[in-house]
């Protein structure tokens, strides 16, 4: 939707997530540290190998994958035990990669899932999640 204000033009840019489609199936990164929430943009640097991998494997394709955060973040390489059950699918938006071959990855958060059955441990994790519906509270 645009309108005019002295000649500019502003448009809406606000994209109504809960019609994103979210697959049944995603790569799911540890986080350490950090909880991203549905709708929120935010960056991140990745330089775990295992994370990596699913980074570089992620970016030639749809570009959504899981975030879990780590129950214990001092721990190097969890075990899918390790993560809460709970996470966020999120969209890459842009990756920079550094030369010390870290990357700062920019998410925007699309909706809150569950992981449920992990198919794949490497050389990252993969899981079946269920999108959780968001329940609205009225302020009182």
């Amino acid at each position: 939707m645009a309108d005019s204000i002295k000649g500019e033009k502003r448009f809406e840019t606000e994209e109504d997530l809960s019609k994103v489609e979210i697959p049944d199936v995603l790569p799911v990164l540890p986080l350490r540290g950090i909880v991203i929430f549905p709708s929120q943009i935010h960056p991140f640097l990745v330089s775990r190998a295992s994370s990596l991998k699913l980074i570089e494997d992620v970016g030639q394709n749809a570009r959504v994958i899981a975030l879990a955060a780590q129950k214990n973040p001092e721990e190097e390489n969890p075990a899918p035990e390790g993560l809460f059950p709970r996470g966020t699918a999120v969209r890459i938006l842009k990756m920079l990669k550094y030369p010390d071959q870290s990357v700062r990855v920019l998410v925007q958060g699309l909706a809150r899932i569950e992981l449920k059955d992990f198919d794949q441990r490497e050389p990252y994790f993969i899981a079946h999640v269920d999108r959780l519906e968001e329940v609205l509270v009225a302020d009182r």
